[in-house]
């Protein structure tokens, strides 16, 4: 990145003028700064700047030539930032944002007596056509966390619920509660489709401890029902995915500690499941997984092999189980080297206590390959799609007996 550069100017100096090219912007660090503009060839002051404040930044946001001239009323000496010191920030900035810092420009721009047709006429139409689609996108998004919002208020998020099997017996041992959005506009909304854009806003918090009370509140039926038709199923589980913003919710581990009291159940039947990529945020994580441990909760390590220190991680901390992610299922049939990969997960995990699920289980073939491998639980679309929960309760009635 560019460095910060100093630069002085004598008083009455011209430090730019309407029209110039926008390449940098100046902080004040020693002098006054008066910013004018012309009427018929008469200053007219706008304003007088002093040390710490910032000028010409309009120019280099918008690439547009400066709106209004500037010149020191006494010494001045400045700092220079560059044009890509800018750029580099702005692209790093959310969507919203950079929209709105854009309409505020042109506003600003208009009250300085830029009309839009002058602003326009200095983009060509390229540019034009493609800030008008970036723009419909960010507003799109607007709308769409606007809905998920609403969405919350109005309870209209679902639990689905995938079946967990257990290879050596067949049978259904648990479920992984997946959220699930009813909108009126848009219909059932998969959880990849809005569960980033509530990473991305506080509502991941809120929605978060929906799905955990939810979730504890239909392990309590299951339970209750599997007591009549299948009395030795007592270790049945759901399983529970938590986000890494969860984690540093000052209130999170209060949740954990009364919700599972609240609906009459143990915490050892409630798995928490983090993604592997969380662990790459800091050795904070290392501490609130043990945490959730120290309370009963087991904890599930999920997309087990996407990371870059994967096995690392397994001697880091204490996990319980871990979850073979499904980009190697699909390769296992046809892949040698992905086989003996799986494979060396399996021993590994073994090795360690660890016990093994492998999602994305689409085909019987897989399914044979993993449990002769030695796989612990299957989980894919050949058990069963992700079902409400009264389709959950009639699938037990089948695969717990």
């Amino acid at each position: 990145m560019a460095q910060t550069s100093l630069k002085k100017f004598k008083k009455g100096e011209i430090i730019f003028k309407t029209g110039d090219e926008g390449d940098c912007a100046y902080i004040i660090d020693i002098g006054r700064v008066q910013i004018y503009g012309e009427n018929f060839g008469v200053e007219v002051p706008i304003n007088t700047l002093g040390p710490g404040e910032i000028f010409g930044e309009m120019a280099i946001l918008d690439r547009s030539g400066r709106s209004a001239s500037a010149k020191a009323l006494e010494d001045v000496q400045v700092s220079v930032v560059s044009r890509l010191q800018f750029e580099q920030r702005m692209d790093q900035a959310d969507p919203i944002v950079r929209l709105l810092v854009s309409i505020l420009l042109k506003r600003m721009r208009n009250n300085l007596g830029q009309s839009k047709d002058d602003l326009d006429s200095e983009i060509n139409e390229q540019k034009k056509i493609e800030q008008e689609q970036n723009h419909s996108k960010v507003i799109e998004k607007i709308k769409f966390e606007a809905e998920l919002f609403e969405a919350l208020a109005n309870n209209a998020f679902l639990l689905y619920f995938q079946p967990i099997i257990h290879t050596a017996t067949n049978r259904t041992v648990g479920f992984e509660a997946l959220i699930r959005w009813q909108s009126d506009s848009r219909g059932m909304v998969r959880p990849d489709l809005f569960m980033g854009v509530a990473e991305e806003t506080s509502l991941i918090t809120p929605i978060g401890k929906w799905v955990f009370e939810k979730a504890c509140e239909c392990l309590k039926q299951f339970q209750d029902h599997l007591k009549k038709i299948a009395p030795q199923a007592h270790d049945f589980f759901v399983t529970v995915n938590i986000s890494g913003k969860q984690f540093s919710d000052i209130n999170f581990f209060h949740m954990l500690e009364v919700t599972p009291a609240k609906y009459g159940v143990k915490e050892k039947n409630i798995k928490l499941e983090i993604t592997e990529k969380i662990l790459l945020e800091g050795n904070i994580f290392f501490y609130w997984i043990e945490k959730c441990r120290s309370l009963g909760f087991p904890v599930s390590l999920d997309d087990f092999g996407t990371g870059y220190s994967m096995l690392s991680y397994l001697s880091d901390f204490n996990v319980d189980n871990l979850k073979i992610d499904q980009s190697f299922i699909r390769k296992i049939e046809q892949d040698h080297k992905t086989r003996i990969i799986v494979q060396a997960i399996i021993n590994i995990a073994k090795g360690l206590d660890i016990e093994v699920v492998s999602e994305g289980v689409e085909t019987e073939k897989q399914a044979r390959i993993l449990k002769d491998l030695g796989c612990d639980y299957f989980q894919g679309y050949y058990f069963g799609r992700p079902m409400p929960f009264a389709d959950a309760i009639k699938f037990l009635d089948n695969t717990c007996l």
